[in-house]
């Protein structure tokens, strides 16, 4: 009987002991269930936001740890995550974007942002990196479209290609066959002295890759393609004859938004400097090409340019028109011996006066 007692009293004290120091009853507390794991941006998103997925070739499968690497001013790079994902702030503009990873083919990639907020681009798995890849020749055929709309085979225009996946920095120079109008004989390229090339033809012998190539003769508009070379092939591009705002303003050429005569449009001064990316020094004597089109009153367009050579300061100034809305304008910057640079600039409305900073980069 007393022990009956004695536990009771023990009962009664512990059960006190478990009350907390607010009086409260302790009660069982389930553990929280575990937090889903999380992918956060690295910045806050803006309009200027943009998301890279890198994605396996032939699957859905992301694939992480890829070094992606955007040219511009500042460059910027980041490495994707677990889902295959790299965040950047960047503004409108041309970019290059070149991905990278071991166990994958590198590739470079031209990126035009307006507006966009994601970007996808897959990669291809190799088993032989570090390998030479074999190469294979590359027909180039250039033609010109006359003022009286016949097509005609044009020697004498420079291509350039170049890539940056094989080695570290791979490129070409050089022209089609031909004789110019002035008499200059040009071509064949170094690669194919010892094939008979026609007239506006240009072979190149170089590996596989993806490739940025730009065709371009002073009196033309210049062109741009992204080729993705897989054995031997050919290229074809068509060069139409720069015109110049006069001659094209007589028969009727409107802005493409607007129905007032791009005749209205006021003058605005655009200045180049440019530099050798490697030294930082002024290049004198580089070309550029600033051009646009027009739509016209009966549904052709015309390709409107202007020229400007750099002087020993490395600067050029050119003259353009500027529209009544925002409008782009794009430019090639070249020059013997340098990689050439092709980009745009934005006309805008009230800005008259304005200075752009470009750099070439010597052949490798």
């Amino acid at each position: 009987m007393k022990r009956t007692i004695f536990g009771i009293i023990c009962i009664i004290f512990f059960a006190g002991l478990v009350q907390s120091a607010h009086g409260q009853p302790f009660r069982y507390k389930p553990p929280a269930p575990p937090s889903q794991p999380q992918i956060r941006t690295p910045f806050t998103l803006s309009p200027d936001s943009v998301t890279i997925t890198v994605t396996r070739r032939g699957s859905t499968d992301a694939v992480e740890g890829v070094a992606v690497a955007i040219s511009g001013v500042p460059a910027r790079s980041g490495t994707t995550d677990r889902l295959g994902h790299a965040y950047f702030n960047m503004p409108d503009g041309s970019y290059t974007v070149r991905l990278s990873k071991t166990g994958y083919d590198p590739s470079t990639r031209s990126l035009t942002k307006r507006g966009i907020t994601s970007v996808a681009y897959e990669m291809v798995a190799t088993s032989t990196v570090g390998a030479v890849p074999a190469t294979s020749s590359l027909l180039v055929i250039v033609k010109q479209i006359t003022p009286s709309r016949t097509v005609e085979m044009l020697p004498c225009v420079t291509i350039s290609l170049f890539t940056r996946d094989w080695p570290i920095s791979f490129a070409r120079n050089g022209q089609t066959a031909g004789t110019d109008t002035d008499g200059t004989i040009c071509g064949p390229t170094p690669e194919a002295t010892t094939l008979d090339l026609s007239t506006g033809q240009a072979s190149f012998d170089i590996p596989d890759g993806e490739y940025e190539v730009l065709i371009y003769k002073v009196g033309f508009i210049p062109i741009r393609h992204f080729l993705t070379k897989r054995g031997a092939g050919s290229l074809n591009g068509t060069l139409s004859a720069m015109q110049t705002f006069e001659t094209i303003c007589p028969p009727g050429a409107y802005y493409s938004t607007e129905t007032r005569p791009l005749c209205e449009a006021p003058e605005a001064t655009r200045v180049f400097n440019i530099t050798d990316t490697a030294s930082g020094r002024a290049i004198e004597g580089a070309t550029i090409i600033a051009f646009n089109e027009y739509e016209a009153s009966y549904h052709m367009t015309y390709k409107y340019g202007v020229i400007a050579e750099t002087d020993s300061s490395g600067n050029a100034t050119v003259s353009i028109r500027l529209p009544p809305t925002d409008e782009y304008y794009y430019y090639l910057i070249f020059k013997d011996g340098y990689l050439p640079t092709y980009n745009f600039i934005r006309a805008t409305p009230g800005i008259e006066t304005f200075i752009y900073t470009e750099g070439l980069t010597p052949l490798p």
